[in-house]
């Protein structure tokens, strides 16, 4: 049996690259085996991911409401679940928590528009797998959606960081697809800067 690791490539700038491979450092790379290449890596890339996001997410009951909120937006767009099971995907996990945080009457409201779940969901993804090391702060990402996302890193005190100003609980968790990152509130819909929508 094979094993799946995922690998990305975030530029710093233009001449300076930094080169991860499931979460951990490449330090140096390329030397040549006789059967096959061989990379130094810092840390070791543990556990091995054994599972996609999708079956993360339908196992655990952490996110439930979670499930609601893609099943309700599988009507108004293609499966999303069935996306999550491969590709290659960075999801900030919103808890049921993150939900039953919301106003009085307002849960309720998303899950019966199926458009503002669609909306909901794909902000919470990034095409392409992130994990802590490889977001900075002065660097958005865009999001599934076509918002950008911006991060925040406290290097100082210990090593928790934030999307949108909301922290992450648990992050860097591997799956078989990409990275998920477990947060305890939904990233709002962005109002004070410009959406980009993604280019087909």
């Amino acid at each position: 049996m094979g094993l799946t690791f995922n690998f990305i490539i975030l530029y710093l700038t233009i001449q300076v690259g930094v080169y991860m491979a499931s979460g951990a450092f490449l330090t140096n790379g390329d030397y040549k085996a006789d059967n096959g290449i061989v990379h130094y890596v810092i840390n070791p890339m543990y556990p091995i991911p054994d599972t996609n996001i999708a079956k993360y997410i339908e196992t655990n009951h952490t996110f439930s409401i979670l499930c609601d909120v893609i099943k309700s937006a599988g009507i108004v767009g293609p499966d999303l679940f069935r996306a999550l099971e491969g590709g290659n995907y960075t999801l900030f996990a919103p808890t049921n928590e993150a939900f039953q945080d919301m106003q009085p009457g307002e849960l309720k409201k998303l899950l019966s528009n199926h458009t503002l779940c669609w909306h909901t969901i794909l902000r919470h993804m990034m095409n392409g797998t992130y994990y802590s090391e490889g977001v900075f702060d002065d660097q958005p990402e865009l999001s599934s959606e076509g918002t950008y996302l911006h991060f925040k890193h406290d290097y100082q005190t210990d090593d928790s960081w934030q999307v949108e100003g909301i922290p992450v609980i648990e992050g860097n968790l591997s799956k078989t697809n990409g990275v998920l990152h477990m947060v305890h509130h939904l990233i709002p819909e962005p109002s004070t800067y410009k959406k980009k929508r993604c280019q087909n």
